[in-house]
């Protein structure tokens, strides 16, 4: 992208209608501009939006880069009930509730990043990957992707993911996605650009104890989720989004740029960490949304929505999107909702739900060069 201009920052909150099973009759997402209370984050795109287990009103932000190249390493909260933002700092010292030893916090901390990837478990952030240049040249870690533990209790804390010996590493990368699978403690990784801008097809996973003490301490190992027994499988690419299945256990993954333009396919992946493993792409029984790239993507208990996007103009900011569509598991049906004046138009931003009906949207790279 060429140099930008710096704007205000954008957040918006999409309000559905939505109630569990009942979505395929629901009424049209409505987005609604927020104006927060106080200061908060600046404009920024290709950050990450979080949610913590132990304060489920609230969001964190993480990392991205504004409209003059300049990439950030902070970290912020959302308010959702009451609108107000609140940056975390992380410096000082913090007592150990088991052993009640003081040590200092984050001597270590990520390197700034940004279209980097994240998803979480309880109140344990994995925040992965990424690039620290504006053009997506200089990974984070060229000797691998690069991992932290962010955790929120009983204090922010990062700590690096530590690896076991002689465990691989999946390649550097950033613009790909990464969700958590609950039912297994799978934090599942797939796809984007790495080195010398090559596109990846790869889906690796780490497996978890969910809600143990000991979680970011613990040494762990990558292992490939790419089935060992291949029918067919979606092409390599980057700048896709995901969201996470738990009612089918399914990674699905949706469009993104696959070397030689936007993709529009819907792919699941199910049987993760099993000799079962399988991608199958998922025909839908209607239109579906355009070819789309750096778009956001999120699930409901019955349905995938997909939102914004780089369209067919490339991957420049000339044809930046403001539909918003949703999938029903049940119908394999593409809806498209109402837009309004307040719908986001943007690439490159994150939304993140906060339950069936509602979810929230910040940021973005917008069609006029702006953050």
């Amino acid at each position: 992208p060429q140099p930008l201009r710096p704007s205000a920052p954008q957040l918006l909150r999409a309000l559905g209608l939505l109630s569990s099973l009942a979505l395929s009759s629901a009424a049209p997402l409505q987005w609604e501009k927020i104006n927060p209370s106080g200061e908060g984050p600046l404009s920024r795109y290709g950050h990450v939006l979080l949610r913590f287990t132990s304060d489920k009103q609230s969001l964190v932000l993480y990392s991205g880069m504004n409209s003059l190249l300049e990439v950030y390493d902070d970290l912020w909260t959302y308010n959702t009930a009451d609108g107000s933002w609140k940056q975390i700092y992380l410096e000082g010292t913090a007592t150990d509730p088991q052993t009640c030893a003081t040590r200092t916090i984050n001597s270590q901390r990520p390197t700034p990043r940004h279209n980097h990837a994240a998803a979480s478990s309880g109140d344990h952030g994995l925040i992965c990957g990424g690039t620290v240049d504006a053009f997506g040249a200089i990974p984070v870690q060229a000797t691998g992707v690069d991992c932290w533990w962010l955790s929120s209790y009983p204090t922010w804390i990062y700590d690096p993911l530590r690896v076991s010996a002689g465990s691989s590493i999946p390649p550097a990368r950033h613009s790909f996605v990464m969700e958590f699978d609950s039912a297994s403690g799978y934090f599942l990784m797939h796809g984007g650009q790495g080195a010398e801008a090559v596109s990846l097809s790869d889906c690796w996973y780490i497996s978890v104890a969910v809600g143990s003490s000991e979680l970011t301490s613990t040494q762990y190992s990558w292992i490939p989720c790419t089935p060992t027994t291949i029918t067919s499988q979606p092409q390599a690419r980057y700048g896709h989004s995901s969201a996470f299945s738990e009612r089918e256990r399914a990674l699905y993954i949706f469009g993104g740029f696959g070397g030689v333009g936007n993709l529009d396919d819907l792919w699941k992946l199910t049987g993760q960490g099993t000799s079962e493993a399988i991608w199958q792409e998922v025909m839908p029984a209607s239109e579906k949304p355009s070819a789309r790239a750096y778009h956001a993507m999120w699930a409901t208990p019955s349905k995938l929505f997909v939102t914004g996007g780089q369209g067919e103009g490339g991957l420049g900011i000339s044809s930046v999107l403001t539909d918003t569509w949703n999938f029903d598991f049940f119908t394999a049906v593409w809806r498209t909702g109402s837009s309004t004046d307040s719908a986001p138009e943007a690439s490159h931003f994150t939304v993140q739900s906060t339950g069936t009906s509602t979810a929230f949207a910040f940021g973005g790279l917008g069609p006029n060069q702006d953050s």
